[in-house]
């Protein structure tokens, strides 16, 4: 269980990566890219109407996984895997929030839309305030298990 200075950090480095992969997405992505995000999303709504924690976990992970492939960002997702542990343990707690699962199908659609407008700026940006979302959430929650 990360304490509150490192599930700081983990954000950080989520937001640095998960940003940069989202801005070069929407240089490179083509319609079937957009396609397969938008199902990539999708599977989260599903996961998190139909499903366990594990199941969004998962569905999650793919999701950005899908992204950062996309992006042509595979050595910036290996770093991302190595912290998995810390994020699944985080994004667990996150996801449990009331209205969560609309909140994360917003962040998303909104991070797939400006992929889909070829704006990296404004990817990067939608990607970039999602994680200060959920690392506001998390931060609140170890707060009061401190």
């Amino acid at each position: 269980k990360p304490d509150v200075r490192e599930a700081a950090q983990v954000y950080e480095i989520r937001a640095l990566l998960e940003a940069e992969a989202a801005r070069t997405a929407a240089q490179v992505a083509d319609s079937s890219d957009i396609a397969r995000l938008t199902a990539a999303n999708t599977a989260v709504q599903k996961a998190f109407a139909d499903g366990t924690t594990r199941d969004v976990l998962k569905a999650t992970t793919d999701f950005y996984e899908l992204l950062f492939t996309i992006a042509g960002k595979s050595v910036a997702w290996q770093l991302v895997q190595g912290l998995n542990a810390r994020i699944n343990y985080l994004r667990a707690m996150t996801i449990s929030q009331p209205n969560r699962a609309v909140e994360a199908n917003s962040e998303m659609t909104r991070i797939i839309e400006a992929i889909a407008r070829r704006n990296g700026k404004a990817a990067a940006k939608a990607s970039f305030d999602q994680i200060e979302k959920v690392k506001r959430l998390a931060m609140a929650t170890l707060g009061n298990t401190a």
